[in-house]
């Protein structure tokens, strides 16, 4: 029986718990800072705790870390230095130096570290890893007028899916040059890859959901609901999977690859601050 503590309880961390339970996984303890305040009780069938402290002395196998970005360091770090293999929600910290800790963390205790970019899990006409010559170009546009204040304030993290796919179709990113237009809510971000090109458009303001894919002119990939769904599942039953010994899933997004997709978005505030190309 794996023992699973999932720290966060909003809609990503009561999404993961109810994919954990259809999976039959049943020994599971959720944590929140915020339980029984204002209101906030999540209609979950499992124990909640609001201290951490019970967490660790409870030892968990696994950690899934759903709390907002700036908690996602400090809670990683502690769960891995318990020998906790750790599942951490994108991005997979603020900075690159703190993504670069946690993997020095992972190596040093033995344990899997992977990050939530599901969309490898959901793009299947690309199948496995395609490296061409032709341009991927991917659009994110959602309103996020009703999202909570602290990520509003963090679009290339919260979009940052769609910077994770162009890696994950083509390969580490090599230079960048972003634009930033209507105070960071539109982004379009040129990416140059070894091989290939990604052109990446952002936008956070209101209008239509839109998630698309092209290569060469040709729609590659459109989102759909029922997919993602799947998505989620297939992506964390792959990880549980890769921390029970039976190898890890290529479409997992790695720390390695986790880290470089948070040295992308600091390349991107540094292109549009500076104007100028940004070598990684």
């Amino acid at each position: 029986m794996t023992k699973i503590a999932v720290f966060g309880l909003g809609s990503i961390g009561q999404r993961h718990v109810k994919n954990l339970l259809e999976m039959g996984e049943t020994d599971l303890l959720g944590c929140d800072v915020r339980t029984g305040d204002e209101g906030f009780t999540p209609d979950l069938p499992i124990p909640i705790t609001s201290a951490a402290s019970m967490v660790w002395d409870w030892k968990p196998d696994v950690v899934l870390v759903c709390v907002p970005p700036v908690g996602h360091y400090a809670i990683a770090n502690r769960a891995i230095q318990a020998g906790a293999h750790v599942f951490i929600e994108k991005p997979m910290a603020t900075t690159e130096l703190e993504c670069e800790h946690l993997r020095f963390q992972v190596k040093e205790e033995g344990v899997q570290l992977a990050v939530g970019y599901q969309l490898p899990f959901h793009v299947l006409p690309f199948g496995a890893r395609w490296i061409g010559t032709e341009t991927l170009h991917v659009t994110h546009a959602q309103d996020m007028g009703q999202w909570p204040s602290q990520y509003q304030k963090n679009v290339l993290g919260e979009f940052s899916h769609e910077l994770a796919l162009a890696c994950y179709v083509h390969g580490p990113v090599k230079e960048l040059a972003a634009y930033e237009r209507e105070a960071g809510l539109r982004w379009n971000i040129e990416l140059k890859h070894l091989h290939a090109r990604s052109s990446v458009q952002l936008f956070a303001g209101p209008g239509p959901y839109l998630r698309t894919g092209f290569v060469g002119g040709h729609s590659a990939w459109c989102f759909n609901k029922e997919e993602n769904d799947q998505a989620y599942k297939d992506e964390l039953r792959a990880f549980l999977d890769a921390c029970r010994g039976k190898g890890w899933d290529d479409r997992l997004c790695s720390g390695a690859e986790a880290a470089h997709v948070v040295r992308i978005i600091e390349a991107c505030r540094e292109s549009t601050q500076e104007c100028k190309v940004v070598t990684l």
